[in-house]
């Protein structure tokens, strides 16, 4: 199922007692802005090789139960 979630309820998670890679894993997609600061705990798979990499991206995170995808322009990619 794909849904949105706000940036106050992505803080939240972050900010509760839940894991990267186990409870939630936010993958950033952004190219070369992902320079200039990212998510703590963030993973990154640029979108430029994001189609080389989502078999194993669908594969790694297939047991956790939140996997949110994070770009500067959502909308677009």
């Amino acid at each position: 199922m794909v849904k949105y979630i706000s940036a106050s309820e992505l803080a939240n998670v972050i900010l509760s007692d839940k894991k990267p890679w186990k409870d939630y894993l936010i993958v950033d997609v952004r190219d070369e802005d992902w320079i200039g600061g990212n998510i703590k705990g963030s993973y990154h798979v640029p979108s430029k090789s994001f189609l080389n990499e989502v078999d194993k991206l669908v594969k790694d995170t297939k047991d956790i139960p939140m996997v949110v995808f994070h770009c500067r322009y959502s909308q677009e990619r």
